[in-house]
């Protein structure tokens, strides 16, 4: 399986030596600008787009239709996981497309972690904001929680130690508060 990836400063001939494309470009702007200008409707043809870049799902759906009638396939393939995951290809790819998608790109999503179908393209993306607002109220509460204990003049240490039996209770909130400390 040959696959290329799909940088700001990639030349179009190298992006078209491969079936397999995986798109990370940065940017909505940058992802819409190489499918719609960069690339010619001719070069779509044939080719399967893994796009690791989170995007508004309005424009995902709009590329994936464009690219699929121009005879290519566009597939969502966001990751979570932090660097540590990253590092150790722990990252769970989120993969949104067909099931016959899935399993042709399945070897190649594998380089990159654990990956998991989800759904039609749309569905990854909807996983990622999804997983993205869980992230930001924990991170609210946590902030609200350790200003709390400041203000009573509580250690949020052994606040944290008291809870790590909690439902409530998530790991990241120790790496926090070594940040806030």
């Amino acid at each position: 399986m040959r696959a290329i990836v799909a940088e700001p400063q990639s030349s179009r001939e190298t992006v078209l030596s491969a079936k397999y494309i995986v798109v990370t470009l940065d940017s909505s702007e940058r992802v819409e600008n190489f499918f719609r200008s960069s690339l010619n409707a001719e070069d779509l043809q044939g080719k399967v787009f893994l796009v690791l870049d989170t995007i508004p799902r309005d424009l995902s759906l709009s590329l994936h239709d464009y690219v699929a009638t121009n005879g290519g396939g566009y597939l969502e393939c966001l990751t979570i996981g932090g660097k540590n995951h990253a590092e150790t290809l722990r990252l769970q790819v989120i993969f949104g497309g067909t099931e016959a998608q899935f399993k042709d790109t399945r070897p190649l999503l594998c380089c990159f972690g654990t990956p998991k179908f989800v759904g039609p393209v749309g569905s990854a993306l909807a996983i990622e904001f999804a997983h993205k607002s869980l992230a930001i109220m924990n991170l609210l509460g946590f902030a609200s929680a350790s200003a709390i204990l400041r203000g009573f003049g509580a250690d949020p240490a052994v606040f944290l130690e008291a809870i790590k039996m909690s439902p409530f209770y998530v790991p990241t909130f120790t790496a926090w508060n070594e940040k806030l400390s």
